[in-house]
């Protein structure tokens, strides 16, 4: 089964739990996309095999009462935030491209399991992961109360979709920090947050650092000296290894996700960087640039792909005249800057 996590260290299951101060709204009672439906199903911290929720097991489904279970209502509420904003992006949602196909022609399935536990870990769960073989999402206990944990998750899906980014080395870098990108996009936009450009900045556990990642400045050593991210490549923070496997977190895909964060953030926000000075494009034009993107990319990318990527996509949408926010000469200008910025473009 494969497993896309939100992981703090370097192992594919390792996790954080969360508490979130992101609440249920009756803006995302119901998700404005079409074509699919939410089915929660509750584990309650038991070491049960990891399959996809289904109807007849679920607590809560689309258009349900409220279950009464913390964690299955907020996870409900989460991923309609979520779709949401990817309905902003695509007409449709991605609805069809992540759930479970129905059938009978009825709508995919967005398949959440909270409070679970696997078989390798004690419970409660500290993790959360995407199951491309289940089309399904899987939570520790506490996590589905955080939006930016459920967006990225819920992205590992999308990038499976899409650019199909293999989970490994630099394709692999890159297909976290998609997630992180687009989390971030997501929070940004459904919640206003301007100024928290990090990833679990609501979690409060034990040892667990508080935020995860900070994708304005991804040195930052969040989980103990020697632990920062590289912010450009060529960083003494960029690790390699010949062989990769789980045991070095497939080559450090977390770890060098930083140099695409940060790109993201020089190109949304702006700011001075190895000598640059960059003018943000925002985030709505910033998230209309990452989904181009997302559908650009290859399955074997690399950072210099990237790179490449965002300036042909920033291009492509100065072309497309039925966008209400128009791309410009001066935001492409500001794309290639940031990329250049982190080495990602000579």
């Amino acid at each position: 089964m494969a497993k896309r996590a939100l992981a703090v260290g370097i192992t594919t299951a390792a996790a954080v739990a969360a508490s979130v101060v992101h609440g249920p709204t009756a803006a995302s009672a119901q998700p404005t996309g079409p074509k699919f439906v939410r089915v929660v199903c509750d584990a309650r911290n038991s070491g049960v095999a990891l399959t996809g929720c289904v109807a007849a097991r679920a607590v809560r489904v689309e258009g349900g009462p409220a279950s009464g279970v913390a964690d299955a209502d907020a996870a409900y509420e989460q991923v309609g935030r979520v779709m949401d904003f990817y309905a902003r992006l695509v007409p449709g949602g991605v609805g069809s491209l992540i759930g479970a196909p129905g059938r009978d022609g009825s709508p995919a399935a967005i398949r959440i399991t909270v409070r679970a536990c696997s078989f390798f870990q004690a419970c409660p769960m500290v993790n959360a992961f995407w199951s491309q073989g289940e089309h399904a999402m899987f939570l520790g206990a506490g996590f589905s109360r955080a939006f930016d944990v459920i967006a990225h998750e819920l992205t590992h899906g999308v990038t499976a979709a899409t650019s199909r980014l293999v989970y490994s080395g630099e394709s692999g870098a890159i297909n976290e920090s998609m997630s992180d990108v687009l989390a971030e996009l997501a929070e940004q936009t459904e919640f206003g947050l301007h100024s928290a450009w990090v990833m679990g900045e609501d979690l409060h556990v034990p040892g667990v650092p508080n935020p995860i990642r900070d994708l304005a400045d991804p040195t930052r050593p969040l989980a103990g000296p020697g632990t920062g991210q590289p912010d450009r490549m060529g960083s003494p923070l960029y690790k390699r290894a010949k062989a990769c496997s789980d045991l070095n977190d497939y080559c450090f895909v977390h770890r060098n996700s930083g140099v695409g964060n940060k790109t993201a953030y020089l190109i949304a926000v702006g700011g001075t960087f190895s000598g640059l000075r960059i003018v943000g494009i925002g985030v709505a034009k910033a998230s209309k640039l990452y989904w181009s993107v997302e559908n650009r990319l290859g399955p074997r990318a690399s950072y210099a792909t990237l790179g490449r990527t965002l300036l042909t996509a920033c291009n492509a949408l100065r072309r497309d005249v039925k966008l209400t926010q128009r791309f410009t000469a001066g935001d492409c200008a500001t794309v290639k800057q940031a990329a250049r910025a982190t080495g990602i473009v000579a």
